[in-house]
């Protein structure tokens, strides 16, 4: 996501990289409860963000538009906004 440019290979790879770490994230516990053979599984569907859907779903078509484009996703940030609003929260937390 930080290199100058990016192949359409490369692309292709993290989409599908980003969605199996979201199908990893919501893997099921298999099995009997408290048997020995369960699988503990991690978290459940709603447990997914919007952070997360967005990372999966839709960064991949943003960088497939921005190359397009001559761009790439390092020209962006929202640090900033994020630092903002952490500011904004910890003051409105101390009073």
């Amino acid at each position: 996501m930080r290199q100058k440019s990016i192949a359409d290979e490369k692309i292709n790879q993290f989409e599908t990289d980003a969605k199996q770490w979201i199908r990893d994230f919501c893997h099921p516990t298999i099995g009997n409860p408290n048997s020995v053979n369960q699988q503990e599984g991690m978290y459940l569907r709603t447990d997914v963000t919007p952070y997360m859907h967005v990372f999966a779903q839709h960064i991949p078509q943003f960088m497939r538009f921005l190359k397009q484009k001559g761009m790439v996703l390092r020209h962006f940030s929202a640090s900033s906004i994020e630092k903002k609003n952490h500011q904004q929260i910890r003051l409105f937390l101390e009073e």
